[in-house]
């Protein structure tokens, strides 16, 4: 439980400070418009699906996301989890307690957008912290790791303050690659 507060506090610290650096930016030129087509800042979040050779499942996922120029910024946070309708029950005999892999993925990751008015593309990669679920056979097994996140994005904004888009995503890591997509919506300035 300590981990999990502190991994969460670290998201929320790195949400903060990103916020505020585009608050502080934004000060110091009083005579800049509202709309500044080099910096953006939003929020998004989403669902999708999930999967590894272990598992598959799915996805949430929720962060933070900061454009400068095509420079971008994001502090998200993943949980994964299987979908244990798929398999038999011969196999859900044989694994542990649960019968379900489980992930939580905190990551930091730095990237290149191409960004329009009303299309952004971009691709990132960073570094993550990740702990896991694993069944095993009588016990699940807990498991901790760092991570490289991987994460390629595509939204259409119609609105100034509301995006639409598909995230791929990744994470290459010791306990269990794995890698999926989701439907996501945005929200704050995002052109």
């Amino acid at each position: 439980m300590r981990l999990q507060s502190f991994v969460a506090l670290i998201f929320l610290s790195s949400i903060f400070v990103l916020s505020y650096e585009s608050i502080a930016s934004e000060n110091d030129n009083s005579t800049a418009n509202w709309y500044d087509n080099s910096r953006y800042g939003w929020l998004y979040a989403g669902y999708g699906l999930a999967g590894s050779k272990q598992f598959g499942g799915i996805a949430g996922i929720v962060g933070f996301s900061y454009l400068k120029d095509h420079t971008k910024y994001t502090v998200r946070l993943i949980t994964a989890v299987e979908l244990p309708l798929y398999f038999s029950q011969d196999y859900l005999d044989t694994v542990g307690s649960s019968g379900s892999y489980g992930f939580i993925d905190a990551g930091l990751l730095h990237g290149y957008a191409i960004n329009s008015r009303y299309i952004k593309i971009s691709a990132s990669a960073g570094l993550s912290f990740l702990r896991g679920n694993v069944p095993r056979e009588k016990d699940d097994v807990r498991l901790s790791t760092v991570g490289f996140p991987l994460e390629i994005d595509l939204f259409v904004s119609p609105l100034p303050l509301l995006g639409f888009g598909f995230v791929g995503y990744g994470n290459i890591n010791f306990i269990s690659p794995f890698y999926g997509y989701m439907v996501c919506v945005q929200i704050g300035k995002v052109w």
